[in-house]
Formats: structure tokens, sequence, C-alpha cells
């Protein structure tokens, strides 16, 4: 882990052997998330209930694309247009980012329900509040050190990402499967981790406003974001399969 006193900006020797003027987050969004998705489509609704998974996917997709809107107007984060096709569905959200929401959120969802069919269950409303709590303070704690650094990016995960995970856990935190959860945060997140190594190395997205505490050039918060970001999208599945009065997991068929 280290401590960046400045922002660190991408290393021209790298953009130019693995970056250039083409679209790579585009590109890398196609490989990581666009064709899976579509080669797992059919196991993917054979593997939730559908009213719920498509609720849960359209208020993700709202409130990400929200926030997405405000980081990107205020600079927070930037994505240079060199690695973007320069296609912006909303303001300030280039046709890249207004992807990766529902395509993170079914994937979160997918690989919950799905390993949660095949490991045991088990709820325990404790272990949840003790997981979210404790990332949180962890992160609390951060932002309160490094507080001159002005980690807007940090504060704006607390404002949505946290607070909905603590927000839902009175309603949903005894029903969550843990199995299933830590399955898909540690999925989710190490497919996240891998990529955002690849886009900071080569400066297909930039961070400002954080802590500048980095792990092999990775800034910190996205530990934070990756692990509740995850989190939000499967305990909003759950409200909604007890808003509909179904099951999480629907009967295995052959």
């Amino acid at each position: 882990m280290t401590d960046d006193n400045q922002r660190d900006a991408p290393d021209q020797r790298d953009l130019a052997s693995g970056g250039g003027k083409r679209p790579w987050y585009s590109i890398s969004l196609f490989f990581v998330f666009i064709l899976p998705f579509i080669f797992l489509f059919k196991t993917i609704l054979k593997n939730v209930q559908r009213k719920p998974f498509f609720w849960s996917i359209g208020l993700i997709c709202v409130l990400g694309w929200a926030w997405s809107m405000i980081l990107s107007y205020t600079t927070w984060w930037v994505f240079p247009k060199d690695f973007i096709l320069g296609i912006y569905v909303l303001p300030y959200v280039p046709l890249e980012e207004f992807l990766i929401y529902p395509l993170g959120g079914a994937f979160s969802i997918f690989v919950y329900t799905f390993s949660s069919r095949r490991l045991p269950r088990k709820c325990n409303a404790a272990v949840y509040w003790s997981f979210i709590s404790l990332v949180t303070l962890l992160f609390v704690v951060l932002a309160v050190v490094k507080r001159d650094s002005h980690p807007y990016y940090l504060y704006s995960q607390f404002a949505l990402y946290n607070a909905l995970c603590f927000l839902l856990a009175p309603l949903v935190a005894k029903d969550v499967n843990l199995p299933g959860l830590f399955v898909s945060v540690f999925a989710l997140g190490s497919v996240g981790f891998v990529w955002d190594y690849f886009a900071f190395k080569f400066g297909w997205w930039v961070y400002n406003a954080i802590t500048q505490v980095k792990v092999i050039g990775i800034p910190v918060e996205d530990f934070n974001f990756y692990s509740l970001a995850t989190v939000s999208a499967i305990v909003l599945y759950v409200l909604f399969c007890r808003r509909f009065a179904v099951s999480q997991f629907p009967a295995k068929t052959e």
C-alpha cells in the first residue's frame, strides 16, 4: 500500500504501450461484461426471479447513472476521450458508464443466486450487519485521516452504496444468504480489481478526489465500492423478492 501526496498522472510510456488512441475502456468492457452477459443471458434468467431481478436492475441504473453524472460533472473521476467511443447517452455519462450499471448489477445478483442454489444456505443478520459496519468503519477512519486530500469520491460512496446497505438492513438482513453474498462480493471484486489494475496503469480512467492511498496502483476507495456496490444490488433483489412474495431462488429445473 502506498500513500501518494499528489495525483499520479499515467506514465506516458504505459499509455503508448497499453493505450494509444483506441477505445480501450469500450473494448475491455465488451470482453469483461458484455460478451459474457450475452452468452450467459438465458442462464442468468433461469437463476433469478425475473420480476424482482428487473426491478432491482432498474433502480440500480437510476441510482448509478445519477451518481456517475455527479462524479463526472465535478471531475471527481474522468474518462479520457482517447479511451471511450465518445457517445454520451446521458449528460456527462459516456456509453461505457451507462452500460456498466445494469451489467454490474445483473452479474452481482446472478452470482449471488447461482452460488446460493449450490451452496449451503445460511442467513445471519448479525453477520450481515457486522460485515457492512466493519467495511464502512474502516473507510470512515481512512476518510477522516485523509480528509485534507478531499476524498469526495469516497464520500459519495458513503452517501449512496454504504447508506443503501444500512437503510435496507432492517428489512433484508435476516434473509440474505451469506455464502452467496460473499461469493458474489469476491467474484465481482476480483474482476473489478484486475480491470482496475490495467485501467489505472494505462490511464483508461482517472480518479481525482481520492485519499491518494493505493494498492498496486488502485485507489483503495474501490475496495469499498466493489464490496458494498455488490451488496447493494443483492439487497435490492432480496427486498423486491419480499415485496413480490417470491423465493429468491427459482426451483431447480433439469
